[in-house]
């Protein structure tokens, strides 16, 4: 079968120096489009005039709606894949994994010399400040930029309710995952891709159009 996702491979981790950068507050007023169906659950199902159940689309006041946690964290996922970033969000085990050039930890020998060059990486990571974790946050770094929830416009969007196929758990210990050993990079699904996982299992809500989604986005230190 089809994978219905593929890999960004890693790019090369390189230090993030501010120099003399100057930072501003503001507001960024945006629209966004959905070029492909999109389904965020409520986590509630409900029933149609046909009795079929199936799972809402998450919405306020009756208005679909992108929760801003759910848009931040695809975009920053985009972010760190097409930038010279650190993997800080990975746990150890699985930073074993990841290409030496991505994380900056070297080939180690024996055990007691992969824990010493452990413990001292962790030491390294209180004090890296990637380009991507300067500016979406991490563990003790206040993001500098919020997102505001994606709201449907009124007379602009259509939801109706189709079949999609299952979906599976990850299987990141799979072979499809490794190249020489070491992930291959960033897993993205793919979209609107015909005869990928053609078996309907289960209905949802689905935002088919919109031709405005708004947003603030809001930066500053």
């Amino acid at each position: 079968m089809i994978k219905p996702y593929d890999f960004v491979p890693f790019l090369k981790y390189i230090p993030y120096k501010k120099g003399n950068a100057v930072y501003d507050k503001g507001k960024i007023p945006i629209r966004v489009k959905t070029l492909t169906p999109v389904h965020i659950s409520s986590g509630e199902y409900a029933v149609n005039g046909k009795n079929l159940i199936y799972k809402e689309f998450i919405k306020i006041n009756g208005i679909p709606v992108i929760p801003a946690t759910s848009f931040k964290g695809c975009v920053r996922s985009i972010a760190e894949s097409v930038s010279h970033s650190y993997p800080y969000m990975i746990d150890d085990k699985k930073k074993e994994l990841i290409p030496e050039e991505k994380t900056g930890i070297g080939k180690t020998g024996d055990s007691n010399q992969r824990a010493n060059d452990q413990n001292e990486n962790k030491k390294k990571e209180d004090e890296i400040k990637c380009i991507v974790c300067d500016m979406f946050g991490m563990m003790n770094w206040r993001s500098r930029i919020a997102f505001g929830d994606l709201k449907g416009v009124p007379g602009k969007f259509r939801l109706e309710i189709r079949g999609i196929p299952a979906s599976f758990n990850p299987h990141p210990e799979r072979e499809f995952y490794m190249e020489d050993g070491k992930y291959k990079g960033y897993k993205f699904y793919r979209h609107g891709v015909n005869g990928i996982q053609p078996k309907v299992k289960y209905s949802v809500n689905l935002l088919l159009r919109i031709l405005g989604l708004k947003v603030k986005l809001f930066t500053g230190t």
